[in-house]
């Protein structure tokens, strides 16, 4: 199942998939029917484009 269709399910809109409660995708990594890697996995695409974002609108500015 895709980690972003199972993060939809989180109680909380900005879940960041940690410590917060009802986190379905926590639930989802801790029942087996997901797996950690593939969570590292996203918050690893998550990051890089939260930096390539950054350094594009750095670049627009010049």
């Amino acid at each position: 199942m895709d980690v972003f269709t199972i993060a939809e399910k989180c109680r909380f809109r900005d879940c960041k998939h940690e410590q917060e409660p009802s986190c379905a995708v926590r639930d989802a990594v801790e029942s087996g029917s997901l797996s950690a890697a593939r969570v590292a996995s996203m918050r690893r695409l998550v990051a890089e484009d939260a930096a390539l974002e950054i350094a594009q609108q750095r670049a627009t500015r010049r």
